[in-house]
């Protein structure tokens, strides 16, 4: 018993010896014994090993925890290295988490806990023992150890007094946490464990194992093979081959976990996969790609949520404000029923927000950073006294954050009344986020504008409008909070619908941790497609959601004022969004892919033929005899491209160098591809390629415009213009004297274009800037012709382009009485404009001058 070793090392300090360092063989059954194998467990879990594995931690020698300061401080390359958390990104927090919430009881006095290593559990300081039994006062005398001494022999109990700093545990005792650390624990060395099955029923079906060979061997036999098998039965096969390996292996899950616990009797923790993997509400993965996603799932590391999740307190409860309606709430607020003097000063009118910040004070520094300034505002003296004073009043479980819960509810009762009226998917607080005014829009550009709205409605004050919403979009759209998003990701396009799906799949884990996460970080957890039928819904119900307002701002469907829409139309919309995610990929590959080379092409056929040994660049070969009209010397690859291999000018080709030997490479040069004639076909592949490319970012550009711009590009007047910059030289007759000047064109530093639009009365000119991915206005000129108009050496000339193609006679005249919302990037106008750019490139000059031919 762990009272008795702990009264044997108070004997031993009465002695010259002193206290010894370390108590051994700590019992695991005592409360200590309990928690310092949680603390243990947590040094040995997967995730942890994993991360320790890749900072190159030597877990056998000291380290120092210290939950205070959230760092800890490990032995690499034989020297004591800190490790903190804002240092250390997301990842931290999971792997770390359960050593500091241990250390934290177990070193209660916030004071650092130190340890030999991670890998001796059985021994711990006698320090930690007394701090954590709250006995160090009977080590102060002679007199006071030896009567502990006896005490602690006599009772065989230690004291358990929890350290002062343990309030946040008022609701929950020691052992319920206890129980909790050991199931997180568990439930996490569950997940690895599973990773570690899966990964042998990858390499026995994946594309390199000898039985997916078989069975693609059997697709290729004759129809008369008895074995053959058709490409269908082929997989269907492979995915009986994955069922059977999760039916028959097993894993031994940890007994601690939620699982083990959770099974009839608690009999036996030894199940299959395939058993284990349904009862956790996962999808069975029937390929060596879904398994490959399931694994990474599996041990990829949840963001951290952060306190106060996403603001949305007691709104957000499995039962919303503990079943009252949010008027009460409101009322409670005025009919001194709260017992709050300080109420009496409360103005209905200005809001709980306005209340709890009266005396309170911010700098313009400390608003950059509303989500520390929520928290400031609801833990301040005020705040915490409303929130407790509700929950007295109303009731409902009472938690550690339950007093925040209901203070942040009776912001957003008081900021955002019409959502507990009348509740809209796009409306906060009265402000329509899919306005038409909105579409096109960076976020942070949107979020802007519901800060003044909020101020300008008198909702809140101007310098607390944008942290007012801050905390509204935290819960009504929290994908407008996101750090670093790219300017190119607009309110409507295509890539804001993925995004917000992304957003949402985070959310419905950790509500609140997006904010705390990158556009990046968002998009790279959005590569890992949902592994359980809950997760595929919340993504669907996302990306429905997204496709609705997508396809509203880009003129696929109506807007619907009750926000319902047909099936019909939502097909057409996924339709439309599925149609333009292709093309715009086959553009964005396209502009990736380097001009074809023959050059190129003829060393990779070389290489195939002949290895990579020989230097095929090298000019060592001369004809023999020597030839006036072939002097050389010439490259194996040089030969090649114009056919001489085997056709030389003379008797033969003479190499110089031992390296490269004529006489092989002829004899095998039968087997060599005309790369002429391959050249020639992939060529002009390459240029429809670019041309398209050319065509659909133009209309992705003028599709992600603010409507209005959309609206002069689909219904105005245009004009097609091109801006020629002029310089002049001058001209000297015979004798040298100067008779005038030249005028010339500028050789031109991008393909910009400009668009001169004309509707209702007003006219505009856009420059489209292809490099950068802008439309912007200009006052360069309206109307082709020299600018300025009457200079004598005006310097520059605006040219009208006709694109070439097939175009409807009025395509460019204005169409007066059409307001509707234009579908800019599939429309007629928009290919017209389109073209012209495709031929401002000059693709098909590119394209000719390709085809010189290859001389030697």
């Amino acid at each position: 018993m762990l009272a008795l070793l702990f009264a044997k090392a108070l004997k031993a300090g009465a002695t010259d010896d002193g206290f010894p360092e370390n108590i051994d063989n700590i019992p695991k059954t005592s409360t200590f014994g309990q928690w310092w194998t949680v603390l243990h467990n947590a040094l040995k879990s997967p995730p942890f090993l994993k991360w320790a594995l890749e900072k190159g931690i030597d877990l056998s020698k000291p380290m120092e925890i210290s939950p205070a300061r959230d760092s800890i401080s490990f032995t690499v390359n034989g020297k004591m290295q800190k490790f903190s958390g804002p240092d250390q990104g997301h990842s931290w927090a999971e792997v770390t988490g359960p050593i500091m919430r241990a250390a934290e009881v177990l070193s209660p006095e916030r004071k650092p806990l130190n340890l030999e290593s991670a890998h001796n559990s059985t021994s711990a300081p006698f320090e930690v023992v007394a701090h954590f039994h709250n006995e160090l006062h009977s080590t102060r005398s002679m007199e006071s150890i030896n009567t502990r001494a006896a005490e602690l022999e006599q009772s065989k109990t230690l004291r358990w007094i929890p350290g002062k700093d343990s309030n946040d545990l008022a609701s929950e005792s020691y052992s319920t946490r206890l129980q909790n650390e050991a199931t997180k624990l568990g439930d996490a060395q569950n997940k690895y464990l599973l990773a570690r099955e899966l990964l042998p029923v990858i390499l026995k079906n994946d594309e390199n194992s000898e039985t997916y060979k078989d069975l693609m061997y059997r697709t290729k036999l004759s129809i008369y093979e008895r074995r053959r098998l058709t490409p269908e039965a082929a997989k269907a096969q492979l995915q009986q081959n994955i069922l059977n390996a999760l039916k028959n292996t097993t894993i031994s899950v940890n007994p601690d976990s939620a699982y083990a616990k959770s099974m009839p009797g608690n009999s036996g923790t030894t199940v299959s996969l395939e058993k284990f993997i349904t009862d956790n509400g996962w999808t069975i993965p029937k390929t060596t790609d879904e398994i490959v996603n399931f694994i990474d799932v599996l041990i990829s590391h949840a963001p951290k949520q952060p306190s106060n999740g996403n603001f949305g307190g007691a709104m957000d409860w499995p039962i919303p404000l503990s079943g009252i309606s949010p008027t009460r709430l409101t009322s409670s607020l005025t009919d001194k029923s709260l017992g709050l003097s300080s109420l009496d000063a409360y103005d209905s009118n200005k809001g709980v927000l306005d209340y709890l910040t009266t005396d309170l004070h911010f700098s313009t520094s400390q608003l950059r950073h509303p989500r520390k300034v929520i928290e400031d505002i609801i833990g301040s003296r005020k705040g915490e006294a409303l929130g407790q004073a509700l929950q007295d009043k109303f009731g409902g479980l009472s938690t550690p954050t339950s007093v925040n819960d209901w203070t942040l509810a009776a912001i957003h009762a008081t900021l955002d009344p019409e959502s507990t009226v009348k509740p809209s998917r796009t409306r906060v607080a009265g402000f329509d986020l899919a306005d038409a005014k909105q579409w096109g829009k960076h976020p942070s550009e949107i979020l802007q504008n519901l800060a003044y709205h909020l101020s300008g409605s008198g909702r809140v004050s101007h310098k607390l409008a944008p942290v007012a919403a801050h905390l509204l979009m935290a819960r009504r759209a929290p994908e407008f909070l996101v750090r670093d998003i790219p300017a190119n990701v607009t309110y409507g396009s295509h890539s804001w619908v993925s995004f917000s799906t992304a957003v949402a799949r985070i959310e419905a884990e950790r509500p609140g941790a997006s904010s705390t996460l990158t556009y990046g970080e968002i998009m790279a957890r959005a590569e890992r497609a949902p592994i359980s039928v809950a997760d595929q819904a919340t993504e669907y119900s996302a990306q429905t959601d997204a496709l609705k307002d997508w396809g509203v701002a880009n003129g696929i469907i109506p807007r619907n004022p009750e926000d319902t829409y047909t099936e019909t139309q939502m097909t057409t919309v996924r339709a439309a969004y599925d149609a333009r995610v292709r093309e715009l990929s086959a553009a964005s590959q396209a502009q990736a892919t380097p001009m074809p080379s023959r050059k190129e092409m003829a060393l990779q056929e070389l290489k195939r033929v002949y290895g990579d040994k020989i230097p095929f660049e090298k000019k060592c070969i001369s004809s023999f005899p020597e030839q006036r009209e072939y002097p050389g010397p010439y490259s194996v690859v040089d030969l090649y491209l114009e056919g001489r291999l085997l056709n030389p000018p003379g008797f033969d080709w003479h190499s110089s160098d031992s390296n490269v030997s004529i006489r092989p490479i002829q004899v095998q040069a039968g087997q060599l591809k005309d790369v002429n004639k391959a050249f020639k076909e992939e060529l002009p592949n390459y240029f429809k390629g670019m041309k398209q490319a050319v065509a659909s970012q133009v209309k992705h550009l003028i599709s992600t415009q603010p409507l209005e711009v959309r609206k002069d590009f689909e219904f105005g007047a245009i004009t097609v213009m091109r801006a020629d910059e002029l310089y002049y030289e001058n001209q000297y007759n015979f004798y040298g004297n100067l008779v005038g000047r030249a005028q010339k064109t500028k050789e031109r530093k991008n393909n910009n274009l400009l668009i001169r639009t004309r509707r209702n009365g007003k006219t505009r000119t856009y420059e489209i800037d292809m490099k950068r991915g802008s439309i912007s206005q200009t006052a360069i000129g309206s109307e082709p012709g020299y600018y300025p108009p009457r200079a004598t050496e005006p310097h520059t000339r605006l040219v009208e382009i006709k694109p070439t193609g097939t175009h409807a006679p009025d395509i460019a005249d204005s169409k007066p009485h059409a307001d509707h919302i234009p579908d800019n990037f599939s429309s007629e106008r928009t290919r017209y404009i389109a073209q012209a750019f495709v031929d401002d490139a000059n693709i098909e000059n590119i394209r000719k001058r390709s085809h010189r031919p290859y001389n030697i």
